[in-house]
């Protein structure tokens, strides 16, 4: 018995245009997920966002093919914690399948929040390897101000100081259950985690580049705006000599905007951004001249101010620094240091908070 329908038949290898599109969008997807590459991921308590880059081709600079940013509901992340993990990591998955980016595996950047810096001077005969068991003696014995013993450690060695016999070494130290639980969070969105990265030396080596522009004696400043604690770190002839903790600047709601901007929506002439608070900016002015005054009279001069991470959005930041401390302050843009090609809007990326994300999907290749 054969059932007769209304359908059109098929006649040979001929298939209505319809059936053609289909077919044509489930083979370009599945040419997608044959390139898959490595995602790099940063997150905060007030979102996350995800590259995916591809290497160069002859003559042509790496490039960002997919972008993925959303702003995360209240209490998913605390202090660079993840509170709940299988909530979190749903949320993720969910992201990447709607932005439908090819992901293989992730390099997920712990957020700054949840990471402890120290900068040590050590003896420059000591070699990387023996670093971090060296920290923790120092640690045991009490001459660090950092609970290492429930930490999990990296340690980021630079060139020796000509003439001291010592180097600097930037220790980065996050608890060992903040690390378990973003190991969680990867696990409930599905991913493989393929390296674990530090925010404070993330942003530190997309700065090195920087460093022939300036000569010796020249203090160059990197001060990353969030809005918990900002992070100024003062380098001179490439190595880092200080790095401080100072006020943080409220968030003005770069996920939320940036998910607006790459979902076509135009941003008005402030780019709707929330008002600067005056007594917020005063705090952090002042007390980063401060500070840089206090390493003026053991260091050297400072040459250039650069400023990244969500408060460099307010529009006169840069300004209101550079007027009330007369050092030359500017936002880093991190795709012209890096030399990438991206279809991002410039609001979104200089002086943004996707320094640090570039400079992990650029290691990746």
């Amino acid at each position: 018995m054969v059932a007769v329908t209304g359908e059109p038949l098929w006649v040979g290898n001929r298939f209505p245009p319809m059936v053609l599109d289909q077919l044509s969008d489930r083979l370009q997807r599945f040419r997608r997920w044959l390139t898959a590459t490595t995602v790099a991921m940063e997150a905060s308590d007030q979102g996350v966002a995800l590259l995916r880059m591809v290497p160069p081709r002859t003559g042509q600079p790496p490039q960002i093919t997919d972008c993925a940013v959303a702003a995360l509901p209240d209490g998913f992340i605390t202090a660079g914690v993840p509170q709940e993990p299988q909530a979190l990591g749903h949320f993720i998955r969910d992201l990447l399948n709607e932005e439908e980016i090819p992901v293989r595996d992730v390099a997920l950047e712990l957020p700054a929040a949840c990471c402890q810096a120290r900068l040590l001077r050590l003896p420059a005969a000591i070699p990387a390897a023996a670093l971090p068991r060296l920290v923790r003696q120092l640690a045991t014995d009490g001459q660090f101000p950092m609970a290492l013993h429930q930490a999990q450690v990296a340690t980021l060695p630079f060139s020796p100081q000509a003439g001291t016999g010592l180097q600097p070494v930037l220790v980065i130290g996050c608890e060992r259950s903040t690390v378990a639980a973003w190991l969680q969070t990867m696990g409930a969105a599905g991913l493989t985690l393929r390296r674990l990265g530090w925010a404070p030396t993330t942003l530190l080596r997309a700065f090195q580049g920087l460093q022939p522009l300036f000569g010796e004696q020249e203090l160059v400043g990197l001060l990353d705006l969030q809005p918990r604690t900002s992070r100024l770190t003062l380098v001179l002839d490439g190595a880092p000599q200080a790095i401080t903790s100072l006020p943080g600047l409220p968030d003005p709601g770069f996920h939320q905007r940036l998910q607006q901007q790459l979902e076509g929506e135009e941003p008005g002439p402030d780019g709707d951004l929330p008002p600067l608070d005056p007594q917020a900016s005063r705090a952090l002015t002042w007390a980063l001249i401060d500070t840089v005054e206090t390493a003026q009279q053991h260091r050297g001069a400072m040459a250039q101010l650069y400023l990244v991470g969500p408060g460099s959005a307010y529009p006169r930041i840069a300004a209101q620094i550079a007027d009330q401390s007369g050092w030359p302050t500017a936002l880093l843009d991190p795709m012209a240091l890096l030399r990438v090609g991206h279809p991002l809007p410039p609001e979104a990326v200089v002086g943004s908070a996707m320094a640090q994300l570039v400079t992990t999907a650029l290691e990746e290749l």
